[in-house]
């Protein structure tokens, strides 16, 4: 008889223990099991099994004061997650102060995680014919079967659908001359949507940089590299040591639009099988690309975040690409930073981390500037292709702009008819989704807000809706104002879909759209890229997701259309940001053999964000950026960690926070704590925050294991720890 060691699936501190079940056989670590756990039927997932004498049953169960209950069934044959995943997920939980449960379940894809059996997803098999030509002199060959076999002329095995159901077929079975075989059917079709040569070159400056990279033994490397200057050749030099040494690699890119352009390249210059992880795969395909990797079938891992947590083995390098992404840290249930992730599992590998950037985080180059990254740097473009020309036009002097377009200035509108004259790209940048960045009454001054979040909501004119951008709250554009009940409504700023409006009453010319609300889905963004690359449409509308990391080579405008919405956004990283987005967005022009040029439209052309980006200056901005971290004591110097609590009611959850704070100060005089914010209306309940500055977490690990431990039973309130949160 075995004793088991379980979790149950409820993702809640309360439950954050081991549960203790038997079973006659015994049941592998990393298991999914059936049990009964209060008379309700839940998923187990088992974390170790040791056998004991069935004599001894009733001693443990007195030495454990329980009543040790029987599985009621086990799920899975094999461990759906190894040894180095769990050690991870113990790591991560404590780390980052999350119930070791929903760790796991944030590793696995939905269909593998602990859940109800109807999540889980099943594996697709094809079936061919396979032919054993030692067989055939064997036997008498009629012509109707010779039929059949002449299918076999050029290959092996043929697909079953080839063949109806005869007697001459049932014959060759019979007889072993073919055999029905089935092999697993991945549901994903990697194609590459660009064309690139397999073989390139590295300039002097990339050589001398791999070398570096190669010949030494940090566990981390800092690649920053002017926008263009050919950090991809790099990334592929870095993955093709470590496939000659035998390992593996794996891949994370910022965004979802960036994964084509990835996979084209390493599709073009590696042979070996490759597997892609992303959010907009199915159910299916996750589970397909998850078990092909867990089965060693893929030397090559590419996602997005997540794809950090691929049960890939033997790795020798990671590569994060567009390192400085907000998009690497998630801020909902367990808060991992996806780079920090990386360097955990090198660390278990003895492998490598690459994170590359123009435009790196000011806490990335500080730990490269003091030595505990390796920094290697590229300073030219590859080919030796120039950085664009930039011009700044002044979106506060009207007569900038015609009559008819707050969007596009006189300028960019003349550049733009100049590319379409010469057949040439452009690339057109808004940071804002739908119409107007918000709503509000002209007359008495009411904002249009989210019921959940408290977020401003966005106009979309398209279908004529407000919406919250963070939770997907959606409502009909209302007619009347509802505290005045004035008729006079209107929007602030601009989005996309004005930017659309205006570039067809104006152009009056095929363009393509890349846009987060419309394209969420990869195959839509890939299918948008393609048509790009192929000039079907010369110019490309879109909000951050042009902005990063694309080349084409024939791109000669860039066009940020409004600058200010970047630098509006509270957060102490506000300027770090902007002056990113703008240097990748204006790095999107020029990349080949003809001059690129690029267009900013901004009311603030002093601001320092903004002046750093337009000369390219990313070690003046540093320095301007890090003092000023340095006088408010934020990250770098100090770590932030946000402190979240909900509660049914405003006074209790205001209380609450008034209650934690009191108590980090009696635990440690010497902790930075900001004043909670007011409860706001938060998805049916309240929710305020209260913000933590410590030098290491260390410090404060058990005060805040105290405090999850105080409310971890109290039903109406619900405490979430963030380290490091991006909307500080």
């Amino acid at each position: 008889m075995f004793l088991l060691k379980v979790l149950v699936e409820h993702n809640v501190f309360a439950l954050n223990n081991y549960f203790y079940y038997c079973s006659l056989k015994e049941v592998q670590k990393g298991i999914r099991v059936l049990i009964n756990f209060n008379n309700k039927e839940l998923y187990g997932f088992v974390v170790e099994s040791k056998f004991i004498d069935s004599d001894d049953i009733n001693k443990v169960s007195d030495d454990l004061g329980l009543n040790l209950k029987f599985i009621d069934k086990q799920i899975d044959e094999t461990p759906i997650i190894n040894e180095e995943l769990f050690k991870l997920a113990n790591i991560l939980s404590k780390r980052y102060f999350y119930p070791l449960i929903g760790t796991l379940q944030t590793i696995l894809p939905k269909s593998l995680r602990p859940k109800k059996l109807s999540n889980i997803s099943h594996i697709q098999y094809e079936y061919f014919y396979k032919l054993h030509d030692d067989q055939i002199d064997k036997f008498k060959i009629n012509n109707f079967e010779k039929k059949i076999l002449n299918k076999f002329s050029q290959i092996d095995f043929v697909p079953k659908s080839n063949f109806s159901q005869s007697k001459s077929l049932n014959s060759l079975i019979d007889k072993g001359i073919i055999t029905l075989e089935k092999k697993e059917k991945y549901r994903l079709d990697i194609e590459p949507i660009f064309d690139y040569k397999k073989q390139f070159s590295l300039s002097e400056e990339q050589a001398k940089v791999f070398e570096e990279y190669k010949n030494s033994n940090y566990l981390v490397y800092l690649l920053h590299g002017v926008t263009g200057s050919g950090k991809t050749e790099i990334y592929i030099k870095a993955v093709e040591n470590a496939i000659n040494n035998g390992q593996n690699a794996l891949i994370l890119v910022p965004e979802i639009a960036l994964t084509p352009l990835m996979i084209s390249r390493i599709l073009s210059y590696f042979s070996v099988d490759i597997a892609i992880l992303h959010s907009s795969l199915t159910e299916g395909q996750r589970y397909d690309e998850y078990r092909k990797i867990k089965d060693n079938h893929a030397r090559i891992v590419i996602g997005t975040r997540s794809a950090i947590f691929a049960p890939l083995s033997n790795i020798g390098v990671i590569i994060i690409d567009e390192e400085h992404s907000d998009t690497y840290k998630e801020n909902e249930s367990l808060c991992y930073d996806a780079r920090d992730v990386a360097m955990i599992r090198a660390t278990y590998h003895k492998g490598k981390v690459i994170l590359g950037s123009a435009t790196p985080s000011i806490e990335t180059m500080s730990k490269a500037k003091s030595g505990v990254y390796k920094l290697l740097t590229l300073n030219e473009r590859y080919n030796h292709a120039e950085l664009p020309e930039i011009i700044t036009v002044d979106r506060t002097k009207f007569t900038n702009f015609p009559s008819f377009s707050q969007v596009f200035s006189y300028q960019l509108i003349k550049e733009i008819k100049l590319r379409l004259l010469k057949n040439e790209r452009t690339i057109i940048f808004i940071n804002t989704k739908g119409y107007g960045r918000s709503f509000y009454c002209r007359e008495c001054g009411h904002t249009f807000k989210c019921p959940h979040c408290d977020m401003n909501l966005i106009y979309y004119k398209e279908d004529e809706t407000l919406r919250c951008n963070h939770c997907g709250y959606k409502i009909k554009k209302p007619s009347t104002c509802p505290e005045c009940g004035s008729k006079y409504l209107s929007y602030l700023d601009f989005g996309i879909e004005k930017v659309e409006e205006d570039f067809k009453k104006i152009f009056k010319v095929p363009y393509l759209v890349l846009d987060g609300d419309r394209t969420p889905k990869s195959s839509q963004i890939s299918t948008i890229l393609s048509k790009f690359n192929k000039k079907e449409a010369l110019v490309l509308i879109g909000t951050q997701i042009v902005s990063k990391g694309h080349d084409f080579d024939d791109v000669t405008l860039v066009a940020i259309v409004n600058a200010d919405s970047l630098l509006s956004i509270a957060t102490y990283k506000a300027s770090e940001n902007a002056f990113d987005l703008i240097t990748q967005t204006i790095g999107r022009a020029g990349r080949a053999d003809k001059k690129g040029l690029a267009i900013i439209q901004t009311s603030f052309k002093d601001d320092n964000s903004i002046k750093f980006a337009i000369n390219n200056d990313y070690m003046s901005f540093y320095k301007n950026e890090i003092e000023r971290r340095k006088l408010l004591n934020n990250p770098p110097f100090y770590k932030v960690i946000n402190i979240e609590i909900i509660a049914s009611d405003a006074d209790l959850t205001y209380e609450v926070a008034k209650d934690i704070k009191n108590y980090i100060q009696v635990s440690n005089e010497n902790l930075i704590i900001l004043n909670p914010s007011e409860p706001f209306w938060y998805r049916k309940q309240y929710k305020t925050n209260l913000y933590l500055k410590c030098k290491k977490i260390s410090e404060v690990e058990t005060i805040l294991d105290e405090i999850i431990d105080t409310y971890k039973s109290k039903n109406n309130i619900l405490v979430k720890i963030n380290v490091n949160p991006i909307d500080y």
